[in-house]
């Protein structure tokens, strides 16, 4: 609460000035596996959650069934473990004069939301990190969390969504199996 009341109002850089509000995380802190994603698309803008859209709908059902083919089928049912979901920007990145959505934001605004994610990071203490698309696999080598924690990079889900259908169901389950991998090797360290 301490953090979503530091950052609820900020404004480090020009995205504070088109968001409805400030999208911090959702799950668990702290969190044995946390998603990174790149920034709020407008469904979370306005529910003030990540991943909350259709591409968050696609990511939460190929998490479950990595799990069911990964921990379930290894290790039997039981919890998932704690799981939480972040940005790279707390901020929807969108042209204030065009209000174009969907813009991929900006280093400087990256490098401005980067003490909230640093934070995140640290009180999740995660076991593994799961970076969503080029753009947070990016940052995260930069940042080098792919050095001090397991690293997994997978494609984003909106891409997912917008592929040709004839590709769109193998590189689903490339992702479910990938992450299904992760999610064994992480709890086989335990």
């Amino acid at each position: 609460q301490t953090l979503v009341n530091q950052w609820k109002n900020c404004e480090r850089c020009g995205l504070c000035r088109v968001r409805r509000n400030v999208v911090m995380a959702r799950g668990s802190v702290p969190a044995d596996v946390e998603f990174i994603g790149e920034a709020p698309g407008e469904s979370e803008d306005v529910l003030g959650q990540p991943f909350k859209g259709p591409a968050g709908k696609l990511l939460d059902d190929m998490i479950l069934k990595a799990l069911q083919d990964g921990i379930e089928a290894h290790y039997g049912l039981g919890p998932a473990p704690p799981m939480l979901w972040t940005n790279l920007v707390g901020c929807i990145p969108k042209s204030e004069e065009t209000r174009r959505k969907n813009v991929e934001p900006l280093p400087e605004e990256i490098e401005a939301c980067r003490p909230r994610l640093d934070t995140l990071v640290r009180i999740a203490r995660p076991k593994l990190i799961v970076a969503v698309g080029d753009l947070a696999e990016r940052y995260s080598k930069l940042y080098g969390y792919d050095k001090k924690y397991q690293w997994l990079s997978i494609r984003h889900p909106a891409f997912l969504l917008r592929l040709d259908i004839s590709r769109q169901g193998l590189e689903i389950q490339r992702t479910i199996v990938n992450l299904s991998a992760a999610f064994l090797e992480m709890v086989e360290k335990k």
